[in-house]
């Protein structure tokens, strides 16, 4: 392993000025496979946790839609299960994460990348810690100052595609980040249609009766 000094709020920064010279700290820490693995755990397990707070802060679960289309109630349905069982919720985000992780590996070097599973791994990780980061900030603007909250929220959206496309390009050196995001937009697609058949399959174990609404 590199024997690399690693500041975290230098890191950060970097990570909204020079993305690209962030992922690279990131993978050249040369982190093994079996700690990016607990890392992938540890910020599954932090996202859910902060969901379920931020959920319970905000006066917990939103209340029934008076919408009765059958899609609408479904979702409203999911959302529930979601929040009463969070590790349903852990096992969707850990699933979504670790296809996510080989999706950006295997696509990619099939579009001549050189990138290594453990590269995508650590860009990842870190990807989702910025993302965590910002849905904090988002909370933290809603209570103390709500108007800012739509504006952190946009600006989340965008951070989310630049740092996403920018981690890609560094880990298997392209250079067109019209093409890696377009790269990204189509696989994203194909894996919620996946992510939706798995649910769909297990939709009578986690959903049960829908509420009376």
């Amino acid at each position: 392993m590199a024997e690399i000094a690693l500041s975290i709020p230098e890191l950060v920064r970097q990570s909204f000025t020079n993305a690209r010279g962030a992922a690279r700290q990131v993978i050249d820490l040369q982190l093994p496979l079996g700690v990016l693995v607990q890392a992938m755990v540890v910020v599954v397990i932090a996202n859910v946790m902060l969901e379920q707070l931020i959920g319970f802060g905000s006066g917990g679960l939103p209340e029934p839609p008076e919408d009765t289309d059958m899609s609408t109630r479904v979702g409203y349905q999911l959302v529930v299960t979601f929040f009463n069982n969070p590790l349903y919720w852990a096992a969707v985000q850990g699933a979504f994460l670790a296809m996510s992780v080989f999706a950006i590996h295997f696509v990619g070097r099939a579009l001549d990348g050189r990138g290594q599973l453990e590269d995508a791994m650590s860009v990842m990780i870190w990807f989702q810690v910025l993302l965590i980061m910002m849905q904090v900030l988002q909370f933290l603007t809603s209570v103390i100052m709500e108007p800012l909250t739509v504006f952190v929220g946009f600006a989340t959206l965008i951070l989310f595609f630049y740092w996403l496309t920018q981690f890609i390009m560094e880990v298997h050196g392209f250079q067109s980040a019209a093409a890696v995001l377009t790269m990204i937009i189509v696989t994203a697609i194909g894996m919620l249609i996946v992510l939706s058949l798995i649910l769909a399959l297990l939709g009578v174990t986690i959903i049960g009766p829908l509420p009376d609404v």
